[in-house]
């Protein structure tokens, strides 16, 4: 997948880094709704930047963390009846 691909909100992960290397191989990015990339490693990467900065990168969904908050919130689900009777 590339950039142009990415839908906001969604956690991607870079499996090939960009030309420049602001991206690089494992980074986990999030495209958010002002056009910047968010990552926890780099912060944020704002639109008028990314023109150059994701060239050359690709990147795929980040099922894993995807998982991981399916199963917190399952698990939240289950306490909030517990505790609410519901």
């Amino acid at each position: 997948m590339k950039y142009e691909d990415m839908i906001v909100g969604v956690r991607y992960i870079v499996t090939k880094e960009s030309d420049d290397t602001t991206f690089r191989v494992n980074d986990a990015i999030i495209l958010e709704k002002n056009g910047n990339i968010y990552s926890p490693g780099l912060g944020w990467i704002t639109s008028d930047c990314l023109s150059v900065s994701v060239v050359g990168m690709e990147i795929k969904l980040d099922k894993e963390y995807a998982i991981s908050l399916i199963d917190k919130s399952e698990k939240l689900i289950v306490s909030l009846k517990e505790n609410y009777g519901v």
